[in-house]
């Protein structure tokens, strides 16, 4: 959702790019990254907040089995 707000914010940001967030200025990008491409569209942004939280605990499940970090990392 942070990545739908940013887009939102548009031309109103600090250094007045339509295009790029204002961090995405500061730190002299020219463009997009492609990973950023659905999220000026807030049925997107709401999409893939569901897939992470989704998604995330499933695969913090598969560390805790043995699949990533060993298991005596978690407490029990």
């Amino acid at each position: 959702m942070g990545m739908y707000l940013m887009r939102q914010i548009g031309d109103r940001g600090v250094y007045g790019n339509p295009e790029l967030p204002d961090f995405m200025v500061f730190l002299n990008w020219t463009e997009l990254p492609w990973f950023w491409s659905g999220f000026d569209q807030f049925w997107f942004a709401c999409l893939m907040a569901v897939v992470i939280l989704v998604c995330w605990p499933l695969s913090l499940a598969g560390w805790h089995s043995g699949h990533g970090f060993p298991a005596s990392t978690f407490p029990s």
